[in-house]
């Protein structure tokens, strides 16, 4: 028996969840995806892209995603690779970032994402989830924070 431990909208970050579970040593399977790529609503009112684990392997899969959700393999990559320091938030210190866009870009964004355009617009700056500072790709390149 299957059991769901994640829900995704996007097929591509299912995919991601469902490798990172693979890595993890448990055998994770992905309910739905084909729905996406064949009738995207019809995907969401099936309940997304659902990440399912056999029932065995449920509290473990929980386990993983917990220490995702809580930045444990960011920073272990970062200890690993040497991240540069821009890449946390400079108030926090904590991997969070949302992307984001500003004025009409957000209204074009949206415009775009409710007919299925291909080429939405480039985002204008970032967000910390965790604390809220913005920053604008400008004062990304610099280092410095809003």
């Amino acid at each position: 028996m299957w059991t769901t431990v994640h829900r995704e909208i996007s097929p591509w970050d299912a995919h991601i969840v469902a490798g990172m579970l693979q890595a993890e040593g448990l055998t994770p399977f992905l309910h739905s995806v084909q729905h996406v790529g064949a009738y995207w609503p019809m995907s969401l009112m099936l309940g997304m892209v659902r990440v399912q684990v056999p029932l065995a392997e449920a509290e473990a899969a929980r386990a993983v995603l917990q220490a995702w959700r809580e930045g444990e393999f960011d920073a272990a990559l970062s200890a690993e690779q040497a991240l540069p320091g821009d890449v946390y938030c400079p108030r926090c210190a904590i991997y969070r970032w949302r992307w984001g866009r500003d004025g009409w870009a957000s209204a074009l964004a949206t415009l775009c994402w409710g007919f299925g355009c291909v080429f939405p617009p480039p985002p204008t700056g970032r967000r910390c989830t965790h604390c809220g500072l913005r920053q604008t790709l400008a004062e990304m390149d610099e280092g410095t924070p809003a």
